[in-house]
Parts: C-alpha cells; sequence; structure tokens
C-alpha cells in the first residue's frame, strides 16, 4: 500500500483558508456579541493545566431527570469556538 503523496496549496486555496477563518471569527464574534451573558446553570470547568484544557457544562433546569446530551469534539479547535455549537 502506497502513502499519499502531500502536497503544497496554491495561492488561491491560502486565500480561501484565510478568508474562511476571518469569515467564522467575526460570525463567533457576532454570536457572543447577541447572546449577551451565558445563561444560567452554565459554568465552564478546568481539567487541566493549560488555558484550552476546559470543559463546559449547562445543568438542566427541568424538574423530571432527563438524559443527558454530551457533545465530543474529538479534535482542536483551528478556528471558531466552542460558542459556536453551543
Amino acid at each position: 500500500m502506497t502513502s499519499p503523496k502531500s502536497r503544497v496549496l496554491t495561492f488561491g486555496q491560502h486565500l480561501t483558508v484565510a478568508s474562511s477563518r476571518m469569515l467564522l471569527g467575526a460570525l463567533t464574534g457576532a454570536i457572543r456579541w447577541t447572546r449577551g451573558a451565558q445563561p444560567e446553570g452554565w459554568r465552564t470547568l478546568r481539567y487541566g493545566l493549560l488555558h484550552d484544557q476546559t470543559l463546559d457544562h449547562m445543568a438542566a433546569s427541568v424538574a423530571p431527570p432527563r438524559a443527558p446530551i454530551v457533545f465530543l469534539h474529538g479534535g482542536g479547535w483551528m478556528m471558531g469556538t466552542t460558542d459556536t455549537y453551543s
């Protein structure tokens, strides 16, 4: 089995990546600005020594217990923030 060849991005591809990052960054900023304060019951828990090692937790405010919803992001955040998904 042969390994795939790595290839260099063209200028147009670099431009597309850069503009996508700027657009998503602006979108994330707009989402944060319009939402205002975090909802009641929202906590950010730190599980490591690094700044990025955090876990967002929101306790449900419904009377009967419900099954939890868990969202795991299996990679690094190269652009945007967790606000995009919450």
